[in-house]
């Protein structure tokens, strides 16, 4: 349960910045993409909508792994939540913005990796709260 907390919570801390880095334009990151200039026009004037569903993502990542530590029985649900958001984040992107194009291939396995393994994270928080292993510690939220 610790490495897979910590390892999930690593993740989440790189998408975090990833995130910050992306919302700053910080113009050295996003050219360190090797997809040029057009990482850069991708997310000017990115949507609001959009960046929200990008923080609830993280912010869940980040979430779901701390409260599984702590044996607290939302783990799962802050696990799905984050996988929800991301998986509409993918949709829309793919469908509506071409994040294919724009990110290649490479970025979109790596983009659907995230999304199984926050997936996983959730199942196996799940199991553990079936059998007993997660409760409210200080009252249930």
């Amino acid at each position: 349960m610790w490495i897979t907390s910590i390892l999930l919570f690593a993740l989440y801390l790189i998408g975090l910045y990833d995130y910050v880095m992306v919302h700053t334009l910080n113009e050295d990151y996003l050219l360190s993409l090797d997809r040029g200039t057009a990482v850069i026009d991708y997310f000017t004037d990115y949507p609001l909508f959009l960046s929200a569903v990008w923080a609830v993502n993280i912010a869940g990542g980040l979430l779901a792994p701390v409260l599984l530590l702590i044996r607290h029985r939302l783990a799962p649900e802050a696990a799905f939540i984050s996988f929800i958001a991301m998986l509409l984040l993918i949709v829309i992107t793919f469908t509506i913005f071409d994040r294919l194009e724009t990110f290649g291939h490479l970025y979109s396995l790596f983009d659907t990796a995230i999304l199984l393994v926050t997936a996983a994270f959730g199942v196996y928080s799940l199991k553990l709260r079936n059998i007993g292993s997660l409760s409210c510690l200080s009252g249930c939220l």
